[in-house]
């Protein structure tokens, strides 16, 4: 086989690079309104939402449980702690005293129960994590347990999950807005802003909770809905943002070539996949085949031509370095071997290898 041939590969054989870019002028400080471009947020019930600017919005009017912390670890928030029994099959959680919702009304365990039952009512995508068999009860106002039927190593991360935002007991159209004078009181989270508007295709605005349990850094935020990433940068280099997230690594030349905007890079697990069948008379039937693949990816050179080497090379799996606990720095990535590949190609009885790849 031709080395010509492997080559092709390059340009769809599979490879994890995990990158986020964060771009947010240097002269915003504390205090004052942040005005941050996103895409449009469609799906608004907190137990259903997926993408991140729904979460945003979610996230800016309630609290969790427990939250996901950026080393993945996981931090308190309306629990204080927890405690986990030793046949790993009941989760006691403590309730910071004092929480109040939006509307003046107190916190309390009856809130949290409610909340993750209707994630089993309505089918949230945290149940992907939490499973869909575990109990939760309130033997009194501060104190949440979960017992599961199942050892769930994924159980805590459950609930923390991004669609268990707590809300209050007994809402039953969260998230709707509504006629009337006050349209947004079904927006009634314990989170630190409260929504003053919103628009859909447009934005939403928010006022800081003077009433909150921990502390503000802004007075305000606006999101602004811009759904092109290239016109998301327009904007904030004219001024009219003061902050974009997941920014395209085409972009990022031009906005550090301006002046005061600064650019924060952080590793995520975000990665691009191409699947091969390995079931009887499938491409990837041979293990020869699949080796051959990785041998022909020259991961290095798709991370310059496609991030412009701002990306994370992965090694065959998706185990990103945000992942602190499984991730494996001292493991060696696949090497970039072209004769290799054809070698194993021609063991397997290939001679030129055709296949699509998706």
């Amino acid at each position: 086989m031709a080395l010509s041939n492997v080559r092709v590969l390059l340009r769809a054989a599979p490879i994890a690079l995990t990158l986020l870019v964060l771009a947010i002028p240097a002269a915003a400080q504390s205090g004052g309104v942040m005005r941050v471009g996103m895409s449009e947020a469609v799906v608004l019930d907190p137990a259903l939402h997926t993408n991140d600017s729904e979460t945003a919005l979610n996230r800016a009017i309630y609290d969790y449980l427990v939250e996901v912390l950026p080393d993945s670890t996981i931090g308190t928030n309306l629990a204080t702690g927890w405690t986990v029994s030793g046949d790993g099959l009941t989760y006691t959680f403590t309730l910071r005293e004092g929480v109040t919702f939006h509307d003046g009304s107190p916190l309390n365990s009856a809130d949290v129960v409610y909340t993750f039952n209707r994630l089993k009512q309505v089918g949230s995508p945290a149940l992907n994590l939490l499973g869909r068999d575990y109990e939760v009860s309130a033997p009194d106002a501060l104190t949440v347990v979960f017992t599961i039927p199942s050892v769930n190593a994924d159980f805590i991360y459950g609930v923390a999950a991004r669609q268990a935002l707590i809300i209050k007991d007994g809402e039953t159209n969260p998230n709707m807005i509504m006629d009337g004078d006050n349209p947004y009181a079904h927006f009634n989270g314990t989170g630190p802003f409260i929504l003053t508007n919103f628009s859909p295709g447009a934005g939403a605005s928010f006022a800081r909770n003077p009433n909150y349990w921990g502390e503000v850094g802004l007075d305000g935020m606006e999101h602004i809905y811009i759904n092109d990433a290239v016109a998301q940068v327009d904007a904030l280099l004219s001024g009219e943002l003061d902050f974009i997230f997941k920014v395209p690594s085409q972009q990022i030349d031009r906005i550090e070539a301006a002046s005061g905007v600064s650019v924060i890079q952080r590793a995520t697990s975000q990665h691009p996949v191409i699947r091969v069948r390995t079931d009887a008379g499938r491409l990837g039937e041979d293990v020869r085949v699949r080796q051959a693949l990785k041998y022909a990816t020259d991961r290095e050179q798709l991370n310059e031509i496609l991030l412009e080497g701002r990306g994370v090379v992965g090694n065959n799996d998706p185990i990103a370095p945000v992942f602190s606990y499984f991730f494996d720095s001292t493991i060696e990535n696949q090497t970039y071997d072209p004769v290799r590949a054809c070698d194993l190609l021609a063991e397997a009885g290939i001679g030129t290898l055709t296949a699509t790849l998706y």
